[in-house]
């Protein structure tokens, strides 16, 4: 097991791209302006090839906007050569791998600056020559988008501001997770996705690859290219990213790194390396 050393300093490469025509047009792409994240990649690929041999199959896990990026790395031409051959799986975790719906007022504002988009058309562009890995699309449903009830449009039901025993505000929680869904997908009071992510913005759009649909138990998708599995009760990030030392949520918080949600999504991507050898 390898992961790509990224640092914060590192991520301050990235504000070049902001200064540009692209960045304002909504037209960014994957390399140049992520370069320190491809080459972070490179440097986990070359550890595991130093382990295992240069030859040996590999599958990709990537967590939040850490998925697509993954996606972008092996659809980048210098890539796609060398190291697609060897991943047998790609396994986003909580990743927003669609771009909110067209024409909307979401898809206008576009966070990623083109970034996403630029992935999706790059892995459309794989084709049936350089197949694409199995994608596995983990998203956990453990919150719902509310607003609180005395609010138009609120809740039915009272959305308690502080749950003493979970030591969480289920409030706060309900209503971050409201405006991200709308963010990234349109998606209003009644959607349900990790707090973060949801669910519809996880699936890798099944149009962006060839072949016939087919399911599978606790899943949903095409068995040999794109699969979804949801987890209830999961959220996306066991602790708050801050400058200095990351802010941990109370373990009543369960998100895709905790013991039980890793073992339910750890068996389905060992099952999808299997069935690609």
């Amino acid at each position: 097991v390898s992961v790509a050393p990224l640092t914060r300093a590192g991520w301050l490469r990235i504000v070049p791209s902001a200064l540009t025509a692209a960045y304002w047009k909504g037209e960014l792409t994957v390399s140049p302006a992520l370069e320190f994240y491809l080459e972070a990649i490179d440097a986990a690929v070359e550890e595991v090839s130093a382990v295992c041999g240069a030859e040996c199959d590999v599958v990709m896990l990537g967590h939040s906007i850490g998925g697509w990026v993954m996606r972008g790395y092996l659809a980048e031409p210098s890539r796609a050569s060398r190291v697609l051959p060897r991943v047998k799986v790609a396994a986003t975790l909580g990743t927003p791998n669609r771009t909110p719906p067209e024409g909307t007022l979401w898809a206008s504002a576009d966070q990623t600056r083109g970034l996403l988009k630029s992935v999706n058309a790059e892995w459309r562009a794989l084709g049936p020559t350089r197949r694409p890995p199995t994608t596995l699309c983990v998203i956990g449903t453990g919150t719902e988008a509310r607003l609180p009830s005395w609010l138009p449009w609120g809740s039915p039901e009272a959305v308690p501001v502080w749950d003493p025993e979970a030591g969480r505000s289920p409030l706060l929680e309900a209503v971050v997770a409201l405006a991200s869904y709308l963010a990234l997908a349109g998606i209003g009071p009644g959607g349900t996705g990790d707090g973060l992510i949801p669910v519809e913005a996880a699936a890798v759009d099944l149009g962006d690859l060839g072949g016939a649909a087919s399911s599978g138990p606790g899943m949903s998708g095409r068995q040999s290219e794109v699969q979804v599995l949801e987890l209830p009760g999961c959220n996306h990030a066991g602790f708050v990213p801050t400058p200095g030392a990351s802010l941990q949520l109370p373990d009543t918080y369960a998100w895709y790194g905790s013991p039980k949600m890793l073992s339910l999504w750890l068996p389905a991507v060992q099952a999808a390396a299997a069935r690609r050898r």
